[in-house]
């Protein structure tokens, strides 16, 4: 019993390595983003795997906004608090997948409604896309009331397609 239990204890850094290795490598990819099943095939811990290379600022740009967007498969408590504050208060890209991945994993909410008056016009757009995916009464109002105040004519733009697009 106790060799079983010295063995599993031995073995938990070794699948975490394996883990991140695998992950590391589907974030990586270049041809194209990585799919929810992708994801899921990996098994067991991925979603705290892809906090953790979220968080980290030593990971490479390009695989943090794919770990940030990914997260909206994994709708964690833990995940949802990052994701918001990524979105108010993190950069660029990681904002704009952060929009996202919360419309996917949670849908509408008023972090989002707020991410649509920012001064960033790409992060805007981003909110836009996402919201527009819901099928939300509360996305459409938001969608709805940016109309008025929106001065930026692509994302009027976006914004006229999105309710054209989105309208029943």
């Amino acid at each position: 019993m106790l060799g079983l239990a010295l063995g599993l204890l031995l073995a938990g850094p070794a699948l975490a390595a394996e883990l991140d290795s695998q992950l590391q490598d589907l974030l990586a990819k270049h041809d194209s983003a990585p799919t929810q099943a992708e994801f899921q095939a990996l098994g067991e811990g991925v979603d705290a795997e892809l906090l953790r290379l979220a968080q980290d600022p030593e990971t490479r740009s390009s695989a943090r906004a794919r770990a940030i967007l990914a997260l909206g498969w994994y709708p964690s408590p833990q995940a949802q608090v990052f994701l918001t504050s990524t979105l108010a208060e993190g950069s660029g890209v990681d904002r704009r997948k952060a929009a996202q991945a919360l419309a996917t994993g949670w849908g509408y909410s008023p972090a989002l409604e707020q991410a649509l008056a920012d001064q960033d016009v790409q992060l805007r757009m981003a909110t836009i896309r996402a919201l527009a995916q819901l099928d939300s009464p509360q996305a459409h109002q938001a969608l709805q009331a940016r109309v008025m105040t929106e001065t930026d004519e692509d994302v009027q733009a976006l914004l006229a397609e999105s309710l054209t697009e989105g309208a029943p």
